[in-house]
């Protein structure tokens, strides 16, 4: 017996399938996502735990939720993202000497660049 005829599980798409991870075959890549993100782990799994909020707020304070990029070429920006300068993926470790503050612009940029 063949499986039941079902929506596309991505949104606006009108097609039906019978694939068993819920997308038509146009968007069947879209079932890769999940499986990644379910190999990631959560926050807690990844280091990003309540001891993590606790050291992002202690660094967030330190720089003054001012964008180190931007102020080490003397502008004065906000910023959000507490970024690791060595990688936690190449060996950085949470440890205050290797944080700082960014803003969402330069964090993308940073991140964009570095090599895992």
């Amino acid at each position: 017996m063949k499986p039941k005829l079902r929506p596309c599980r991505k949104s606006g798409c009108p097609l039906s399938h019978r694939n068993n991870k819920g997308y038509c075959d146009k968007h069947k890549e879209l079932a890769g996502w999940g499986k990644r993100q379910k190999q990631l782990g959560n926050r807690h799994a990844r280091g990003y735990g309540s001891k993590w909020d606790k050291i992002r707020l202690v660094i967030l304070n330190r720089d003054k939720y001012l964008c180190q990029e931007h102020l080490s070429n003397g502008l004065v920006v906000a910023g959000n993202n507490v970024d690791h300068i060595i990688s936690k993926s190449i060996g950085g470790t949470d440890k205050p000497t290797n944080l700082q503050v960014l803003c969402t612009a330069c964090h993308r940029i940073k991140t964009a660049t570095e090599k895992h």
